[in-house]
């Protein structure tokens, strides 16, 4: 649940960004990438929160996580999956 709140901060952080500061300072490549992460953050978060509901099992929640290159988030989570998965995607706990 913690990692839902994270991405959705994540996302609304650079939602705030393009609505208020792109006008200062961003060029239109600038303010693409920043939709990207938010489109991406969004999809980590719908990944989470399906996994939540047991809508997806932990291999599947995983290999959509790095598929959506959202790998970095599964470090912070590591100690909750099961040993063959993080052996399978080779992850690392970081603190």
């Amino acid at each position: 649940m913690r990692l839902v709140c994270q991405l959705m901060d994540l996302m609304l952080d650079a939602e705030h960004s393009t609505n208020y500061d792109m006008n200062d300072c961003w060029d239109d490549n600038e303010v693409e990438r920043i939709r990207r992460l938010i489109r991406k953050y969004e999809e980590g978060q719908k990944l989470c929160t399906q996994y939540l509901q047991e809508d997806s099992t932990s291999e599947q929640f995983c290999s959509d996580m790095i598929n959506y290159n959202l790998r970095s988030f599964l470090c912070e989570i590591v100690r909750y999956l099961p040993p063959e998965i993080i052996l399978r995607y080779n992850l690392v706990y970081e603190d």
